[in-house]
């Protein structure tokens, strides 16, 4: 009350004056606030009416209570629509990600699309910060596109209350024409909790393999069996490193008898896929030296 009294008073008592000062004070603090760690936070997704593209974005708050509040959610689920909307308008740039074959979309060049008011979602977002108290910032964003005639499951875990499309992880999967709806939601489910880098075999970066290939060659060869063999128990690792990596190769979280890609019936039926969880890959290091 006594900022809002003083701000009346420096305004000449006109109120809209008054409210255009004490909203920049707002966002003058939020803007303070901007270089604090930030590690706690919700992942949201956003889907597509026909579910052939989706969106999946992780914004992060200094703690788990504004991650709880409302206006924080719906600062979430706003950015996930615009992800979607922006993202498969083409309007922001994006790289395609060879491990995954989701679209990592630049969060820079969003937070600078409309919001639908007056502003764009970056004033939104700072403001949203101001009101909460809190560095609030968007990390990064993911697009899953489906190919023609195919489609995009995807799965929250951890969701608050009533809000189903948000969480502290989530996960977006990408089928071909024909794959069963249930089957990759199942899959989607299994994104998320088996944590794949990977959406195969073929791609995985060459350099992740050769090291990869170089770790269990050394290891093999220190067993002291010959060369033939160690050849041999190389390729059997490897074939373990894809199948606890790679997403079609995984055994089902579900059903450890059957692989992914069995599952959807055929090697080729996964296209793509994201999965985002809240602070994964964070140190408080990494949010001082940022």
């Amino acid at each position: 009350m006594m900022d809002v009294k003083k701000a009346l008073e420096a305004a000449g008592w006109d109120e809209e004056a008054a409210a255009d000062a004490l909203r920049a004070k707002g966002l003058a603090k939020a803007a303070k606030k901007a270089g604090r760690t930030a590690m706690e936070g919700l992942v949201g997704v956003a889907l597509s009416d026909d579910a052939g593209a989706a969106a999946l974005v992780e914004i992060n708050s200094e703690t788990d209570f504004v991650a709880r509040n409302e206006r924080f959610q719906i600062l979430v689920g706003r950015v996930a629509a615009a992800a979607l909307a922006e993202g498969t308008a083409g309007d922001v740039p994006a790289r395609r990600s060879a491990a995954t074959g989701s679209m990592e979309l630049d969060v820079e060049a969003l937070l600078g699309r409309p919001d639908g008011t007056d502003g764009d979602l970056k004033m939104t977002v700072t403001e949203v910060a101001a009101a909460c108290g809190e560095n609030v910032r968007v990390r990064r964003a993911s697009l899953v596109l489906a190919p023609p005639g195919g489609h995009v499951a995807v799965y929250m875990h951890n969701s608050p209350a009533g809000a189903t499309a948000l969480g502290q992880m989530g996960g977006a999967v990408a089928v071909a024409p024909g794959a069963n709806a249930d089957e990759a939601a199942r899959i989607a489910m299994h994104a998320v909790a088996a944590r794949p880098a990977y959406l195969n075999r073929a791609s995985v970066p060459p350099e992740d393999l050769e090291r990869e290939r170089a770790v269990l060659s050394e290891q093999a060869l220190a067993s002291g069996k010959p060369a033939n063999v160690v050849e041999k128990m190389v390729a059997g690792r490897l074939n373990k490193f894809y199948e606890e990596h790679a997403l079609a190769e995984q055994k089902l979280v579900m059903d450890d008898k059957m692989s992914v890609k069995k599952a959807l019936g055929a090697d080729d039926a996964l296209c793509s896929f994201a999965r985002l969880q809240v602070g994964e890959g964070m140190s408080a290091l990494d949010e001082e030296e940022a």
